[in-house]
Parts: structure tokens; C-alpha cells; sequence
């Protein structure tokens, strides 16, 4: 009788299945399953990185208008990339469950067409993330610049606002602690 399990002769234990036990669990159907929903995950990222390359372009051309409205729509795709890798990992732990596996790397893909494209999805998933990243640390970048342009010019308004307190209406020097006098009459005629 043969056993359900038997072991690779490599350096790291891989899993090998017997064709009764890819019966027994399912693993074509489980694996279609988790393609469906790696697929889906894949529209969604792409879908990110196009707006991650479009909010870079805002950025650049100021308009926080738009880059706010592509940040909503960022926002709502990765709820729905959350969505879907809480939906993989119920149908994942279910098959590691029935096999007694600990990790997708446990199966060998030889027996299923569906497990080389489960293992090819992951790969371009994890292309994408890099690619994600690699624009939202652009981004991030811009934004610091950005946001230390407009505390310059903020500080840079605060002491032209200072220096126009310090001085009264009529050109002279006002005290640090005397207010000024707005009820004063202005030095240029105002009624031409």
C-alpha cells in the first residue's frame, strides 16, 4: 500500500502527492479557486500602480485636486485587495488544513496545472507590490518636498507679517508691546 506523502530527496522537504490524495482534497478545485481570487487581486494592483503613476504626475503638475481623488480611488482598491487576501487565505488555510502543509512552497506543482499558475500569479503579485512601492516612495518624496516648500513659504509670510506689525502706518517704528492703531488715518489719500 502506498503512503498519501512522500518526500523529495532535496536539501528542503518538498511535498509529494499521490494522485488518490489530489482525489481525496480537491486540489485542482482549490487551486482554481485561489487563481479566481489572485486574478481578481491582480486587476485590482494594476489597477494601483496606474494610479500610483498618475498621482506622481499630480504631484508634479500641483493639482491637489486630482491627487486627492486618485488617493479616494487607491484608497478603495487596496480595501479590496485586503478583501480578496482574507478570501485566499480561508480557501488556503482550508487546503493547507486538509493536507497538512505549511506553506504554498510545501506542494509540488508538477501535479496540477492550476498549483503553476497558483505559483505564477504569486510571482506577478509580488512583481507588482515592488512597483507599487517603488512609486509610493516617489510619492512619499515629492509630497516631503512639497510640504517643505509650504512651511518655507509659511514661515517666510509669518515674518513679512512680523516685520509689517513692527511698523505703524506712518513708517515708524512701533514698541514690541504696543499694539497697532488701526483707528489712525492712513498715510496715502484713499479717495482719488
Amino acid at each position: 500500500m502506498h503512503s498519501a506523502w512522500q518526500y523529495a530527496h532535496c536539501t528542503r522537504m518538498v511535498l509529494v502527492m499521490t494522485p488518490n490524495t489530489l482525489q481525496d482534497v480537491n486540489i485542482e478545485g482549490s487551486a482554481r479557486q485561489m487563481n479566481v481570487i489572485l486574478r481578481r487581486k491582480l486587476t485590482s494592483l494594476r489597477e494601483i500602480k496606474n494610479l500610483s503613476e498618475q498621482a506622481f504626475g499630480y504631484i508634479n503638475e500641483e493639482d491637489i485636486e486630482l491627487l486627492n481623488n486618485t488617493i479616494e480611488a487607491k484608497q478603495k482598491l487596496i480595501h479590496e485587495v485586503d478583501h480578496l487576501d482574507k478570501l485566499f487565505l480561508m480557501e488556503f488555510d482550508k487546503l493547507k488544513s486538509d493536507l497538512g502543509l505549511a506553506s504554498i512552497e510545501d506542494l509540488h506543482m508538477s501535479q496540477s496545472p492550476e498549483l503553476g499558475e497558483l505559483r505564477g500569479n504569486t510571482a506577478e503579485i509580488l512583481g507588482l507590490l515592488q512597483k507599487i512601492f517603488s512609486f509610493d516612495e516617489k510619492i512619499n518624496r515629492e509630497v516631503a518636498k512639497l510640504r517643505e516648500g509650504i512651511t518655507a513659504e509659511l514661515t517666510r509670510i509669518r515674518k513679512q507679517k512680523h516685520i509689517s506689525t513692527l511698523y505703524s502706518n506712518d513708517g515708524t517704528r512701533r514698541q514690541h508691546n504696543e499694539s497697532p492703531d488701526y483707528s489712525a488715518k492712513p498715510a496715502f489719500d484713499t479717495k482719488k
